[in-house]
């Protein structure tokens, strides 16, 4: 336990116009992405970008609908120091869904919005199920904290804690300087 990091999946863009668009820059080495960013190659053309922090600034709304333009994108953050987990796709620059959980409100909260894919109710009631197995007086295991993740990875074959963890290439993020800074 213990990850804090955000990542997002494209469709529909080569790596190198991702690249750009995010202001990222490839290191030159590989291997597994704690503690930094990488890059690799899933199923079905998506492309997997792990930012070494949750709440990253690729994240924010206006980004993800700057990096979705003309592409699919789905993007999580993961808190697990908190339980609080989000994910959400975007295409073409419209937000399609949002689906966040923060156990802080409550072990049960799940907040949703947009249309869902149709695989969320039964990704839902297979997790709500294993919570009610939990003790509710002292549950030991957060399984709502996994629905936002368990659905995002339906769509781009990744999980932050299941394989794979290794063969990334590892990446720079260049925060892109206002127009008007000179130095």
């Amino acid at each position: 336990m213990g990850e804090s990091i955000s990542w997002f999946a494209v469709n529909g863009l080569d790596k190198e116009a991702i690249y750009r668009r995010a202001h990222l820059i490839p290191t030159g080495a590989t291997g597994d992405y704690a503690g930094g960013n990488g890059a690799r190659q899933m199923r079905d053309g998506w492309t997997l970008i792990v930012l070494d922090r949750v709440d990253h600034p690729l994240i924010a709304s206006t980004e993800l609908q700057e990096l979705s333009s003309g592409c699919d994108l789905v993007a999580c953050n993961v808190e697990e120091h908190v339980m609080a987990s989000s994910s959400e796709a975007w295409r073409n620059g419209r937000r399609l869904w949002h689906v966040e959980h923060l156990a802080s409100k409550d072990i049960s909260d799940l907040g949703t919005f947009g249309h869902l894919p149709e695989n969320f109710d039964q990704i839902e009631r297979e997790y709500r199920q294993r919570q009610a197995a939990e003790d509710s007086s002292k549950p030991e295991v957060d399984y709502i904290f996994d629905i936002p993740l368990k659905l995002a990875q339906t769509i781009t074959g990744f999980k932050h804690d299941e394989a794979p963890f290794d063969a990334f290439e590892l990446l720079e993020w260049r925060r892109p300087r206002p127009w008007w800074r000179i130095w």
